[in-house]
């Protein structure tokens, strides 16, 4: 036995002699079977990482004594305490996928073109809908009047907060499940040429809503 660092005691698995050791003594010693010494040196070892085990279990881990700390996720990020991790993979993909300006959100697929007439570029939005319209159609929704339509331009009005979250959660694709959801598979909307027919198109759709769903709930309404 001899001490080592910090007053720990070694034990080795060979006794050494007392007084000056003679040269057969020395001798003796060192031809001590190799895997009596590597075992001793690994007990040594052993003692020592079950005290500093025993030191870190003592931190407050919550883990049982002779047990690894435990690594349950408590609900919470470490750190910032009442934030909610994720529970779905999913959740985390599509949050970090989720436009979050105006400019993005007409660019989703869908919001490119017009929701009415459908073959021109959206410059315009319907705030209280959730549709992209082009310059044409969103004349036709100004005559519907604002307690049916809120036409607002995509580029150069001022847009709240809430209302570009609105306007990502509808969007063309949504809203197209609930006001054309009866519409024929082959339904085409008129052309611009012939203007009253195109403003009884609207009239039919927004006024009398004559393709809109019975089992699908108006976006943005409860």
């Amino acid at each position: 036995t001899i001490s080592g660092k910090q007053g720990k005691d070694l034990h080795l698995p060979f006794r050494l002699p007392s007084g000056r050791p003679s040269a057969a003594s020395v001798v003796q010693g060192l031809e001590a079977p190799l895997h009596e010494l590597e075992l001793g040196e690994e007990g040594v070892l052993s003692d020592l990482e079950g005290e500093e085990q025993a030191e870190l279990e003592s931190l407050g881990t919550g883990s049982s004594p002779g047990q690894p700390p435990s690594l349950a996720f408590n609900g919470t990020i470490d750190g910032l305490a009442g934030v909610p991790a994720p529970t779905h993979v999913e959740d985390v993909l599509e949050a970090a996928a989720a436009p979050t300006t105006l400019e993005e959100v007409a660019k989703q697929p869908g919001n490119t073109n017009c929701f009415d007439c459908g073959g021109r570029p959206a410059r315009w939005a319907s705030i209280n809908l959730g549709v992209f319209l082009c310059d044409q159609c969103s004349g036709f929704h100004r005559q519907l009047g604002t307690h049916i339509s809120k036409v607002r331009s995509v580029t150069l009005d001022y847009w709240t907060d809430e209302q570009v979250r609105f306007m990502a959660q509808v969007g063309n694709t949504r809203a197209a499940l609930y006001w054309m959801g009866t519409a024929p598979p082959d339904f085409r909307a008129p052309g611009h040429e012939d203007m009253s027919r195109f403003q009884r198109h609207i009239n039919d759709k927004y006024q009398k809503r004559r393709y809109a769903s019975a089992s699908v709930p108006q976006p943005g309404e409860t």
